[in-house]
């Protein structure tokens, strides 16, 4: 995914304001946020919240630069009804035919062809106006459309003091990570990312674990059910003692040791786990042992995490859709018997650990 061929475009991220005093020559302010895709002809990217919910108007000839001779396929008529204000790219008994106007001598075009000014009218993004005896045509901006990210980020909620450094001091009462992202630039990279409510976030250098508390606050925004994995080492603890416990802090609620705010629990669950190396030795007891560590492997590939029952060496889990058996080969009549006392409205997942090589259908 990461090469150049793949890359989307550079976002640069004012975290700083005030700069960094002891960096060489200058203050550095920023940081960068790159956008790769696997297949960049499938990208779409999101609009961002608009923080400003001000309706703003603009003209349909806005932008310089446009005339006939070098647009010619944006020169063509609008048509507007002044009983009913409607707009109209048909014309019609009782609609005025209105074209961009000529500007020193020279003949302007619309702003957007006409399959995306098609695309305004149908959205209610136009309005047409009298002005000096002219009718001129604006389109509006819909604050709760959201704005298409630009290249340089300045909002002062990207400040990695403010809304990183600050918000692990309540969490933790002291110092425990270095320059931690924004919570809110992680929460505006992944909106523009992905539109899927459903995504599975995947993040490998973890660190404090802001991006894990990125998507808990965008499920909570929206009713989203996203997931997320986080990877990092345990160098100093910090997997243990800071990515965890932030992470738990926020599912849980938690007291803000300084500002004693009390702070909701976003919800969702959470799984640790460690990964370790195991020696390869083609023996039974190596294969029984590797089969007892894939269990909650399996349980992450399926998705079911909710314990239902265990006996014998027989292990059920469960979700909303499905249960998920675990047994070794002995212990098949056994299953079958309590697969049938099973909810029948729901999928049976079955995995059956086995010394042969035998297939189980």
């Amino acid at each position: 995914i990461f090469l150049e061929r793949n890359k989307i475009g550079l976002v640069v991220v004012r975290n700083n304001p005030p700069g960094r005093a002891q960096s060489n020559y200058f203050a550095r302010q920023h940081e960068y946020l790159l956008f790769y895709a696997k297949n960049k002809s499938n990208v779409i990217i999101n609009n961002l919240n608009n923080d400003n919910k001000e309706v703003r108007e603009r003209s349909l000839t806005s932008r310089g630069g446009m005339y006939i001779e070098n647009r010619p396929q944006n020169y063509f008529p609008i048509y507007f009804n002044s009983i009913n204000n409607q707009l109209s790219l048909n014309n019609s008994s009782d609609y005025i035919e209105i074209y961009p106007p000529i500007s020193n001598g020279r003949q302007r075009v619309w702003d957007n062809p006409k399959h995306i000014v098609a695309e305004f009218i149908e959205n209610n993004e136009l309005v047409c106006k009298l002005i000096q005896n002219q009718y001129k045509i604006y389109r509006i901006n819909n604050p709760n459309k959201g704005i298409k990210p630009k290249t340089i980020w300045t909002d002062a909620k990207y400040d990695s003091s403010e809304y990183g450094a600050s918000l692990l001091l309540e969490i933790f009462g002291e110092k425990k990570f270095d320059y931690p992202k924004s919570l809110y630039a992680v929460i505006d990279s992944l909106t523009a990312a992905s539109a899927k409510k459903n995504a599975i976030i995947l993040d490998f250098f973890a660190g404090s674990g802001t991006t894990g508390h990125a998507v808990l606050e965008m499920n909570k925004i929206d009713s989203g059910t996203r997931r997320f994995i986080l990877c990092t080492n345990n160098d100093n603890g910090i997997a243990e003692n800071i990515t965890y416990q932030r992470i738990k802090h926020v599912i849980k609620g938690y007291k803000g040791v300084f500002n004693k705010k009390e702070y909701q629990g976003l919800g969702g669950n959470l799984k640790y786990f460690k990964t370790e190396f195991i020696p390869y030795q083609n023996t039974d007891a190596n294969i029984k042992r590797y089969s007892s560590n894939l269990t909650e492997l399996i349980k992450i590939k399926e998705d079911t995490f909710e314990f239902y029952s265990k006996k014998n060496e027989i292990e059920i889990y469960q979700n909303e859709n499905k249960y998920l058996v675990i047994l070794n080969d002995y212990e098949i009549e056994k299953a079958c018997n309590i697969i049938k006392t099973l909810d029948q409205g729901k999928e049976v997942v079955v995995y059956i650990f086995s010394l042969s090589d035998e297939d189980f259908d």
